[in-house]
């Protein structure tokens, strides 16, 4: 059980990913993954380097995972948004201002919203 949690939250995961090594993030996510399956966290972050690895499909899956598990915040919303996006443009070929996001609030400001979709 603590092998598994160690695993589950090993921060050299998180790391790679920061650093752009989305291979190895990878490798490393799915091993907690089928450690700890209903542990949402991982999936979480396999979801956010499956999209860095224009795998949309397959990020999409993971996330929807995640919220089934009982992931609440925001991000992961806003990731699977962008995910399905990518996907719709990016597989099905879609023109991309079909998509057209207006924007999504930004955490702690009222008067502001997040365009990154857009880009």
């Amino acid at each position: 059980e603590t092998s598994v949690k160690l695993l589950s939250c090993d921060p050299s995961m998180n790391e790679e990913r920061k650093a752009g090594d989305y291979p190895a993030a990878r490798k490393h996510l799915e091993e907690a993954i089928e450690l700890t399956p209903n542990d949402f966290n991982p999936r979480v972050n396999l979801g956010l380097v499956l999209v860095q690895l224009k795998e949309n499909a397959a990020a999409k899956e993971q996330l929807e995972k995640a919220l089934a598990l009982g992931a609440t915040e925001p991000q992961v919303h806003f990731e699977l948004a962008k995910a399905l996006r990518a996907h719709v443009v990016e597989t099905l070929g879609h023109p991309r201002e079909w998509t057209k996001a207006a924007g999504y609030w930004t955490r702690g400001h009222a008067d502001a919203s997040d365009k990154s979709l857009d880009g």
